[in-house]
C-alpha cells in the first residue's frame, strides 16, 4: 500500500534524524510528554535510555506480536495460576490437592486466554507444560512460607490508579508525576493496632537489589508501591500503615541439578528453598521479621543468621527512618528525571557497565529502531556503591555527586 508504505519512511526519516539531534526542543517535548502521565515504568525507561522512552511515550511505537509465549506472557501466566492457588488454598477448610487445583486452574487460564491453544505449536505446547512443573515446585515453597508466617496476603493484583483500590501517590502534581501501577502481592501483619506492610513482586528470574541501580533511578518502583501503601492505604486497611519491606520472589524457570538420585526430599525441598530465594529490603525489626518466617531459617527471605542472630552484613534491613529517608530522597529523585525529560533529551546513551553487569540494551525492545547505533561518547556506567555507602547519599552524610 503506498500511503503505508509513505508513512513507515517517514517514521524512519523521523527517528534517523532524532538520533542524530540528540535533544527536542522544548516546546516539542512539551507536546509529546506534557500531558504524560508519569509513572515508575516510564521514568525508570527513561532512565535507562532516553531514546527508548522517545520511541514508547513520544511516537508510541508498538513491538510487533510474535505467535509464541514470549516473556510478557510467561509473566502473566506465572501471575494469573499463583494469584488463584495462593486464594483457593487460603479459603479451604480440608484437604488441599495442590496438583490437580494447579491444573484445574491453567485449564481455566487456557480457555479464557489462549483459545486456539490445541491449534498451537508442538514446542508451544512443551514449553507451557513444562511452566506446570515450574509453578508446582514454586508454590509448594509459597505455601509452606504461608503456613510459617503471621504476614497473610491482603491483595492480590491491588491496583493504584485514580479508580482503583487504592488512590495514586502524588509526587508532584505540576509535572503529572504520580505513583500509579498493579502490585502483585500485599501482605500484612497487625501488631499494636499498626497494619505491617511488605509487598511481594514475582519475578520470572533473579532480581537482586542493587543499591548503585537504586541511587542512579533504576528499580525504585516497589519502593514507590510500598510508600503509595505507606500514605495513602489508612484509608483502605482501616489502620495506621507501617511499611516492612519489598520483596522480589523468583519464579526460577531453572531446573535442579542434583548430583545423588537417591537425595532425601528435605534436601531437595532446601534446595528448591535456595533457588526461589528472595532479594529486596525489610524492616530493620526484629519482631516484624520474625513474623515473617517463625521457624527462624529465612529460607525464602533476603536474610541470613548467623550464630542465631540475624546477620546485618548478610541481609538487606533498614530502620524506620532509613525508609523515611529513602522516600524523600525518591520524591527528588523522581523530580530531577521528569525535568531531564521536560528538557527533550532523546540521546541513545544506554548504561552499559562491566563492573555490575547492567546494561539497558539487554532486553530492550527498541533495538530495531536504534540498531545500536550509539555514540560511544554516549555510553554510560554507574559507579559501583555498596549498601552503606548508598544510605549516607540518601541520608545527606556524604557527598551525592556520584
Amino acid at each position: 500500500d503506498p500511503f503505508y508504505k509513505k508513512k513507515m519512511e517517514d517514521i524512519k526519516n523521523g527517528i534517523e534524524s532524532v538520533k542524530n539531534l540528540g535533544k527536542l526542543k522544548k516546546d516539542i517535548a512539551n507536546k509529546l510528554y506534557g500531558r504524560e502521565n508519569n509513572s515508575p515504568t516510564s521514568i525508570e525507561t527513561f532512565v535507562k535510555c532516553q531514546f527508548n522512552y522517545f520511541c514508547k511515550y513520544g511516537l508510541k511505537i508498538k513491538t510487533r506480536k510474535k505467535n509464541e509465549f514470549d516473556s510478557l506472557e510467561t509473566g502473566s501466566f506465572i501471575h494469573y495460576v499463583i494469584e488463584n492457588i495462593v486464594r483457593e488454598y487460603l479459603n479451604s477448610s480440608g484437604p488441599f490437592d495442590l496438583e490437580e487445583n494447579i491444573k484445574s486452574i491453567i485449564k481455566m487460564y487456557i480457555n479464557e486466554t489462549i483459545p486456539d491453544y490445541d491449534q498451537r505449536s508442538a514446542r508451544f505446547k512443551y514449553l507451557f507444560k513444562r511452566l506446570y512443573k515450574i509453578i508446582l515446585g514454586f508454590v509448594s515453597n509459597l505455601i509452606y512460607e504461608l503456613n510459617n508466617s503471621d504476614f497473610k496476603p491482603l491483595d492480590f493484583e491491588l491496583e493504584i490508579n485514580e479508580n482503583g483500590d487504592l488512590k495514586p501517590l502524588i509526587i508532584d502534581k505540576k509535572n503529572n508525576l504520580s505513583i500509579t501501577g498493579k502490585i502483585d502481592r500485599v501482605d500484612g501483619f497487625e501488631k499494636d493496632s499498626k497494619l505491617y506492610i511488605r509487598i511481594i513482586d514475582y519475578k520470572t528470574g533473579r532480581k537482586v537489589l542493587a543499591y548503585d541501580e537504586l541511587y542512579y533511578g533504576i528499580g525504585l518502583q516497589m519502593f514507590l508501591y510500598l510508600f503509595a501503601i505507606w500514605k495513602n492505604g489508612k484509608e483502605k486497611y482501616k489502620k495506621e500503615i507501617v511499611p516492612a519491606g519489598v520483596i522480589y520472589s523468583p519464579v526460577v524457570l531453572d531446573k535442579i541439578n542434583v548430583s545423588n538420585r537417591y537425595v532425601k526430599e528435605e534436601d531437595l525441598i532446601k534446595k528448591l528453598m535456595n533457588q526461589n530465594k528472595g532479594s529486596g529490603l525489610l524492616i530493620d525489626d526484629y519482631d516484624i521479621i520474625m513474623a515473617m518466617d517463625k521457624t527462624g531459617e529465612f529460607e525464602m527471605l533476603p536474610l541470613a543468621v548467623k550464630d542465631g542472630y540475624i546477620s546485618d552484613k548478610c541481609g538487606n534491613v533498614a530502620s524506620i527512618e532509613r525508609l523515611g529517608k529513602l522516600y524523600s530522597f525518591t520524591e527528588k529523585k523522581l523530580i530531577e528525571i521528569i525535568k531531564e525529560i521536560k528538557e527533550g533529551g532523546v540521546a541513545i546513551n544506554p548504561y552499559k557497565d562491566s563492573n555490575n553487569g547492567f546494561d539497558s540494551c539487554a532486553y530492550c525492545d527498541m533495538y530495531e529502531a536504534c540498531r545500536k547505533e550509539y555514540d560511544p561518547k554516549n555510553i554510560r556506567k554507574m559507579k559501583k556503591i555498596d549498601r552503606e555507602t548508598f544510605w549516607q547519599m540518601v541520608e545527606g552524610g556524604k557527598n551525592n555527586e556520584c
